[in-house]
Parts: C-alpha cells; sequence; structure tokens
C-alpha cells in the first residue's frame, strides 16, 4: 500500500513541475471568447482553439463552451489547435454528450478517453505517452478501478461494488489483497494479507475499518507459511 501512495505521490509531483514549466499561468491565459464550429461534413463540426494546451488545463471560456450542450447540433465535434492537430473529439446527441470523449496530445497519440452516455460520465481511462493504460475507473462505482505500470504490468485493482482490493509486483506476482470500503471511500476492513515478491505469505494484518493504515487490532507473521509470531495492540 505504501508503495501506491509514494507512486502517487511521484506521477502528481511530476505532473505540477511539468505543468509549470509547460503551461501558461492562469493570469497568462490569451483571451478566447468567441469559438464558433463550422460543419465539414454530414453531421461532423469543427472547432479551432487558439492556445489549447493552456485553456483545456484550467477553467476558461473554452470549457465553459464545450459543456454546454444546449448550442450544440446533433453529430460529432472535432477540436483543432491553432496549428491545425486535432486535440479532441466528441459528440452530442439530444443536447447531450454521448459516446467517447477522446482527448489527444500535440503529437496525436490519446492522452484520455471519457465514455458518456445521455451525458453522464460513465467512465475515464487516461494513458500514458506510449499509449499504455495509466488508470480506468467506472466512475458509478460499480465497476473496477486499475492501474498499470509504464510497462504494461497490472499494479492495483480495486472493485468499487465489493470492496476487493489486489496489488502486484511488477513480475506478475500477488503483492497485497484485502477489503476496502465499498464505493470511492479509503478504508481498510478486515485481515489483509501481505506476499514476498516470491508470492510466499508473509503477514496478515487485521484492520479496524478506517482510512487510517495504523488502526490494526493483530498482525501475524509468517514464515514457511507458518505463524512465526502474533503482534497486539
Amino acid at each position: 500500500m505504501i508503495r501506491i501512495f509514494s507512486f502517487c505521490l511521484i506521477l502528481l509531483a511530476s505532473c505540477l513541475f511539468s505543468c509549470s514549466i509547460n503551461k501558461l499561468s492562469i493570469n497568462q491565459i490569451p483571451a478566447q471568447n468567441n469559438f464558433q464550429y463550422t460543419q465539414t461534413g454530414d453531421s461532423t463540426y469543427a472547432i479551432s482553439v487558439n492556445y489549447y494546451d493552456t485553456v483545456s488545463y484550467y477553467e476558461s471560456q473554452y470549457q465553459d463552451y464545450m459543456l454546454d450542450n444546449s448550442n450544440k447540433p446533433e453529430g460529432k465535434f472535432i477540436v483543432k489547435d491553432s496549428k491545425g492537430r486535432i486535440r479532441r473529439t466528441l459528440s452530442y446527441k439530444n443536447h447531450k454528450r454521448e459516446g467517447l470523449d477522446t482527448w489527444y496530445d500535440a503529437k496525436g497519440q490519446i492522452s484520455q478517453e471519457k465514455l458518456f452516455v445521455n451525458d453522464r460520465l460513465v467512465s475515464y481511462k487516461l494513458f500514458y505517452p506510449n499509449i499504455r493504460m495509466l488508470d480506468t475507473e467506472l466512475t458509478d462505482t460499480m465497476g473496477y478501478k486499475r492501474h498499470w505500470d509504464e510497462e504494461g504490468h497490472l499494479i492495483y485493482e480495486k472493485n468499487f461494488r465489493t470492496g476487493e482490493f489486489k496489488e502486484w509486483y511488477p513480475n506478475g506476482k500477488l503483492e497485497t489483497k484485502g477489503q476496502e470500503c465499498p464505493g470511492e471511500s479509503f478504508c481498510l476492513i478486515g485481515p489483509w494479507s501481505y506476499y514476498t515478491n516470491e508470492e510466499k505469505l508473509d503477514q496478515i494484518i487485521f484492520y479496524h475499518g478506517s482510512a487510517d493504515a495504523n488502526d490494526w487490532d493483530s498482525i501475524y507473521h509468517y514464515q514457511g507459511n507458518q505463524i512465526s509470531s502474533v503482534e497486539r495492540k
């Protein structure tokens, strides 16, 4: 579990650093308050957005415009930056977002993909630059949240409906399994099993059911699949 949190902190720090050196600050965003789409085909429309990499990351008139379904005809919208590169595709139906909302980076690779049904966000996927999956989540909390590393190895998986959690080493061996609170809240419930990178049982920790990983009742230490010692609070 500690490895997951450390990885997330590193990922967040990397993102913040990248954004700070590659994106304009919110006070430097060039104003573009007039967005117009043009019909380019049968039920296909195009929008050109200046400084796309900047306005797409902040609250902006562009974002407000794309979220306003009432002014969109039914069909597919293609968003391009000032250089003519496709940066986003999404569709509207009956004045609601419907289907995939796909975002692309400046090289044309998919950076994220959201699925809408009747304007409700059902799931999203995030990708590394090499198109390997980073995260995928069903936002209605009825499915799974999964996370991969940059080599394509599944690192952890949570079942939102049941709370079942599993974590793997990069070599595919099971590292951790246990029970979290169902839904999106984080808490540890009951016995959690921890394994070595050879998938040998190392510890079983019994948790009380809180967000504090130190809120445990007992720890069973194993050696050769036999209990070697027990800690109790």
